[in-house]
């Protein structure tokens, strides 16, 4: 009886589902595929909402709103890329199921940033550097001996 009752509570128990997942690449792979690597600290960060329209099923389309977070950052070490200035916006969907990353004020963090000319719900417009948590992106305090030696070699 225990048992079916334990069976039960996990059977009704919530799950928490995350749409983003991310494959590990190595530090030489994920190089490769940023086209700006930089450590910076955060300056300054502001949330934009605009509406996204999603099919809930044929025929059936609601509007929700979805965030954009651009994030300023000073530059501290540029590894890959080329600027003329000493900040950069870096511009992330807010959320992190979907795969966006939650910068957090006054702290400094390794970056691997994207181009690209798409918002989270595919809608072309002007392109801007990207980070998410599928990147290597993290804060300078998980930035290893190991990969800042391979980012000043490369």
């Amino acid at each position: 009886m225990l048992k079916k009752l334990f069976c039960i509570a996990i059977a009704l128990t919530p799950c928490v589902g995350y749409a983003c997942s991310c494959k590990k690449s190595s530090v030489s792979h994920a190089f490769k595929d940023a086209d700006l690597i930089f450590n910076g600290k955060l300056i300054d960060k502001k949330t934009y909402t605009y509406p996204d329209t999603i099919a809930q099923r044929e025929g059936v389309y609601i509007t929700k709103p979805r965030q954009l977070v651009r994030s300023l950052f000073r530059i501290t070490n540029l590894y890959k890329g080329a600027l003329k200035q000493d900040t950069i916006t870096i511009t992330t969907s807010g959320l992190e199921y979907d795969c966006g990353y939650s910068f957090h004020a006054s702290s400094s963090y390794l970056i691997y940033a994207h181009s690209t000319e798409y918002l989270p719900n595919n809608t072309k417009v002007r392109p801007y550097l990207s980070a998410s948590v599928c990147s290597r992106t993290k804060p300078d305090s998980f930035f290893s001996f190991y990969e800042k030696l391979l980012l000043r070699i490369f």
